[in-house]
């Protein structure tokens, strides 16, 4: 039987190869015909609930009419161009609306294809800052466990080594520096001593390896994927003070927390610090097209842009694409003007 023979689902299993599935043993998978909504409407007709957003994605429903009207039109006009030495109003006006939302510290926006990616140009931000800061040593990164960054290579290497989904690759990824999880919970009582709130194993881990350390990455508040974990702000507040004693930056992987999901626009508002760096994506385009940032303060922005070589070494080819902006500028439109706080609560 040749693949033109199979059946669409035959040929799926047969060929297409699904996330965190074994080829061998493929397991049932559903064709699904359309979406609307909070639907997903199978080939056979059954509707079904998508309870997990699509992978916390889908902001505002599958299929909105506002998001896909605003990818519809800009792709009448101009599906893509690159961004190396042009730019476009999607970009643009996407960049305003986001500079309006986020901590008032993070002004340089890079644009990138997905959260992992974002991760990555985060983690490069961080070595090549420090680079150009001559600390040429600085090229690995602190961690919590039980944290979650993406499936790229250098993503993987700062989730959870033993309870991570990427342990076996161990052997293969840069080797960081991991500390516990912050022990007290969102809600609780703050406990001041840093034996026991977490403070205290952070600051020996990064005193000992300030010399090797770029940057101190971590889910801010929720630890999505290790558990659904949320802890005490104040965690980041002191780590912020560590962090800057120390010369390591700041980076918050905020494309699980980010727009609304925990009930502040961003993690960061639960604490009085601002990251060094930030990764947003998933719900930034409402779920409808792939795409993430990563966005940096003056800071790291212009020591980079003052070191050598002076530019950011990477550069995506889809990187700021006008469908996605479009889409993103819309669903970020859907957010803001609407009480999402009080519908929340």
């Amino acid at each position: 039987m040749t693949a033109s023979d199979l059946s669409q689902l035959e040929f799926d299993q047969r060929h297409l190869w699904h996330p965190y599935t074994n080829v061998a043993k493929p397991g049932p998978t559903f064709l699904v015909k359309e979406s609307a909504g909070v639907y997903i409407t199978l080939e056979d007709g059954t509707r079904m609930i998508d309870a997990m957003s699509s992978w916390w994605c889908m902001m505002h429903g599958h299929n909105n009419p506002v998001i896909t009207q605003a990818i519809h039109d800009q792709l009448d006009r101009m599906p893509h161009v690159m961004f190396g030495g042009l730019t476009h109003d999607p970009a643009i006006d996407l960049g305003r609306k986001l500079l309006a939302i986020t901590p008032d510290s993070l002004t340089r926006i890079f644009y990138c294809d997905s959260g992992s990616v974002a991760v990555e140009v985060a983690m490069k931000m961080a070595v090549q800052y420090q680079h150009a800061m001559g600390f040429e040593g600085r090229s690995q990164f602190a961690t919590l466990r039980s944290g979650y960054h993406g499936d790229t290579w250098k993503a993987m290497s700062v989730c959870d080594p033993d309870t991570g989904m990427h342990h076996l690759f161990q052997g293969a990824l840069s080797v960081q520096h991991f500390v516990p999880r912050p022990p007290i919970r969102l809600g609780e009582d703050w406990i001041d001593a840093p034996a026991l709130n977490g403070i205290g194993a952070l600051q020996t881990l990064l005193e000992a390896n300030a010399s090797q350390i770029a940057g101190f990455i971590l889910e801010p508040v929720v630890q999505g994927t290790g558990g659904m974990h949320f802890y005490h702000p104040e965690y980041l507040n002191q780590a912020r003070a560590l962090c800057d004693a120390l010369g390591i930056l700041l980076i918050f992987d905020e494309i699980a927390t980010g727009f609304g999901r925990t009930g502040e626009m961003f993690a960061t508002g639960f604490c009085r610090v601002e990251p060094d760096i930030i990764c947003l994506g998933k719900g930034l385009t409402g779920g409808h097209i792939s795409f993430a940032c990563t966005m940096a303060n003056e800071r790291v922005a212009l020591g980079i842009g003052n070191g050598s070589p002076g530019i950011f070494m990477h550069g995506p080819t889809y990187m700021a694409n006008p469908l996605a902006c479009a889409a993103a500028g819309a669903a970020l439109d859907l957010l803001c003007g609407q009480d999402w706080q009080a519908r929340v609560a």
